[in-house]
């Protein structure tokens, strides 16, 4: 059910339909977007329906968190955010996926079930593209999921992938 639910997310998500996106979210309504496996919940961007809206009409600029290895800001509008931290592969065509089982494996702290307890999540998950840099380029997207009476509802997008 969960692998199915989020397929039509990742779809909905290659096609930037940001009004089909709003509405898998759940009774709260709002959707934590994390650069990395570890979610800061002081400097990661947590967008209600309106929000996700209203932002991907426009190009304002939002700060993300910080990059890996730098620690500069990451500062994207929307549009942007997704190219380089949501859909920055064909998760639609990942190598694997995966249902509560952290496929892709870095030194971020994992800490999704401590945000969300009782949380479930689904990763879509590439082992690298190019041979010369033997799996350390590999990407990974999990999609966070609560359960509410009428099903699960998306909580978090995390993307994930090699870091310093």
């Amino acid at each position: 059910m969960l692998l199915h639910l989020a397929k039509k997310i990742l779809q909905t998500i290659k096609q930037r339909d940001f009004v089909a996106l709003a509405a898998f979210t759940g009774t709260k309504g709002s959707i934590l977007f994390s650069p990395y496996a570890h979610l800061d919940t002081a400097h990661n961007q947590v967008l209600n329906k309106s929000s996700l809206l209203t932002l991907s009409g426009n190009n304002k600029t939002l700060n993300w968190g910080n990059y890996d290895g730098s620690g500069l800001p990451i500062n994207l509008s929307l549009t942007d955010y997704f190219k380089k931290f949501v859909y920055d592969a064909d998760f639609l065509q990942a190598e694997k996926f995966s249902v509560d089982e952290r496929i892709g494996s870095g030194n971020s702290l994992h800490n999704v079930s401590a945000i969300y307890p009782g949380s479930h999540f689904v990763e879509a998950h590439f082992t690298g593209f190019d041979k010369q840099y033997e799996g350390m380029d590999w990407k990974s997207l999990r999609l966070v999921f609560m359960p509410e009476a009428n099903g699960y509802k998306l909580v978090a997008v995390v993307h994930d992938q090699w870091t310093i």
